[in-house]
């Protein structure tokens, strides 16, 4: 039995870290001046942290050494009905801390992301959907705390990017 296509919406990604209080993130293509994590959609069989490490190694060029440990949520996030999508549902994991020699491996895919940055939470705050930091601070706050956090996003505004 084929799944619905919904299903394929719960979204893996990881936060990756540089600092105490810095993330990495890409810069997308196809939507120009949004930044995005690492992560996507399930490939048919796997569960959210086997999903979290492919879509890390696709999207970066490797899988940092930091994620041989076992995995730690740091955010599970509901977003309401958006077409084309029914619903969609986030875990966001710890993407442990990138060494100096790990950003310099970092390898993008020309036709997904045109650069990456590693910023502390007041710059991304200047230069990110207001979704997308409110996501951030929750996720570095779970990391901090180490308690998982639970976003309910509102919908997005027509036009609206991340």
């Amino acid at each position: 039995m084929r799944p619905h296509p919904a299903a394929r919406r719960l979204l893996r990604r990881r936060v990756l870290h540089r600092l105490p209080r810095s993330a990495a993130a890409a810069h997308l293509v196809h939507h120009p001046g949004e930044y995005q994590y690492p992560g996507g959609l399930l490939d048919p069989g796997e569960d959210p942290w086997q999903c979290a490490l492919r879509e890390t190694g696709e999207e970066i060029g490797f899988v940092p050494a930091s994620l041989d440990d076992a995995p730690r949520l740091l955010l599970l996030s509901f977003t309401p009905p958006e077409p084309p999508w029914p619903w969609k549902i986030g875990v966001t994991f710890d993407g442990g801390r990138l060494t100096d020699e790990e950003i310099e491996r970092i390898t993008l895919d020309p036709a997904e992301h045109s650069g990456h940055a590693v910023r502390t939470l007041d710059e991304w705050s200047r230069i990110v959907t207001p979704r997308r930091l409110r996501t951030l601070r929750a996720s570095l706050t779970a990391r901090r705390t180490g308690v998982a956090a639970y976003l309910v996003s509102e919908p997005r505004v027509p036009g609206e990017n991340g």
